[in-house]
């Protein structure tokens, strides 16, 4: 039987936004649709390669779930939804030029209509598992949450990949290092800390699993205790490209799957608001999936399910993921699919929002680690 893969698209609620001296917080909306089972597949791997000239993104699922925030980029402000992505590093929108289905029913950043554009002189070019975004850079002035970033740099697509036709988005925010940009641009995040924009180098995402409302948020620039209960458990980057992290062990009862675990032996793992799923190399999975069992498509087992601990620092630090957590129900069917998925050709495990929705998570530039603490009670 098949089953749509339940689409988690959080939405920026304009009328609400909370803005202080040096604090950005964009609160979103959650909003539940189901999709073509099509949609739900994540893109065919090309070799795990990246590169200054042309950065390889061969496991992106922009499909699933997408943390989706208005932007504005000219003057006069020109608006886009975009995805908030910290598994990449470059911002682009779609450009007035393209003709392709991907860009078709989009806003169109139109370069003319800007009294503070001025034209960059570059091409752009980033590779997706399925097709690509080509096109050139510019410079511009781009608003988020009523802070402006002058002068910034961005991609304009004139060609985009068909598999972004019909997706809720304008284009794709990164705030992932500076290394995977694409063409050595500097990210958006880069920019408002170079022009003080936040108080400090570091933001942070809350993912509320109710459907429709609108206490999810992106926080640039502080840690805001009303989303999460103390520790703040770090875990040092281990390479300042992706959001990647050490993860020494992955248990379900007495099971260790994904062979994280031996004495000499770690797996890598990034954390990735634009990823819908925790993902996993192949054989990890299906020992994964092996150690959690079946999920009844009724939703009958799912509180009998076992918990899924994710080990991390030096096996110091254990993370609970529990069933209702990492089985997904969609709301129209109301049927369960586990919120997990394998894929060939990956080195690495991708802590995406099925992960994300389980703890408060920030992404802290200025130490380069990664900070997870429980969210707060439910009252």
């Amino acid at each position: 039987m098949k089953y749509n893969v339940l689409s988690c698209l959080l939405i920026l609620a304009l009328f609400d936004l909370g803005v202080s001296s040096h604090r950005i917080h964009i609160p979103l909306k959650r909003v539940r649709t189901s999709i073509s089972p099509y949609a739900n597949k994540i893109m065919t791997p090309r070799p795990y390669v990246r590169t200054r000239g042309s950065p390889i993104d061969p496991f992106k699922n922009y499909d699933d779930a997408e943390y989706i925030g208005t932007i504005t980029i000219g003057s006069p402000a020109q608006e886009f939804d975009v995805v908030f992505d910290t598994g990449s590093s470059n911002l682009w929108v779609v450009g007035n030029q393209c003709n392709d289905a991907g860009c078709q029913g989009k806003h169109a950043y139109n370069p003319q209509a800007s009294n503070s554009y001025s034209a960059n002189g570059q091409s752009i070019s980033i590779q997706y598992g399925t097709g690509s975004m080509d096109g050139r850079l510019d410079n511009d002035n781009v608003q988020v949450a009523g802070f402006t970033i002058v002068n910034a740099t961005f991609g304009e697509a004139t060609s985009l990949a068909d598999f972004f036709q019909g997706q809720p988005l304008d284009g794709i925010l990164g705030l992932a290092y500076p290394a995977i940009a694409a063409d050595g641009v500097v990210p958006i995040f880069d920019d408002m800390i170079a022009q003080n924009l936040v108080s400090n180098p570091l933001f942070a995402v809350y993912l509320d699993s109710t459907p429709g409302d609108e206490k999810s948020a992106i926080i640039f620039g502080e840690i805001d205790q009303q989303y999460y209960q103390p520790p703040i458990n770090w875990i040092p980057v281990t390479s300042q490209t992706y959001w990647a992290i050490n993860l020494d062990d992955v248990v379900v009862g007495n099971n260790h799957p994904g062979g994280c675990d031996g004495f000499f032996s770690y797996c890598t793992a990034i954390v990735d608001t634009g990823t819908s799923l925790i993902v996993a190399p192949t054989d990890a999975f299906n020992q994964l999936q092996a150690a959690i069992g079946n999920v009844s498509s009724d939703c009958s087992n799912v509180d009998s399910l076992p918990t899924i601990n994710f080990v991390f620092n030096s096996k110091s630090l254990t993370l609970s993921i529990p069933p209702s957590t990492y089985v997904l129900k969609d709301p129209q069917s109301g049927q369960c699919e586990l919120g997990i998925a394998g894929m060939d050709g990956i080195p690495l495990w991708i802590l995406g929002d099925t992960f994300i929705r389980q703890y408060f998570t920030i992404f802290d530039r200025g130490q380069n680690r990664v900070g997870l603490a429980a969210l707060p009670s439910k009252k």
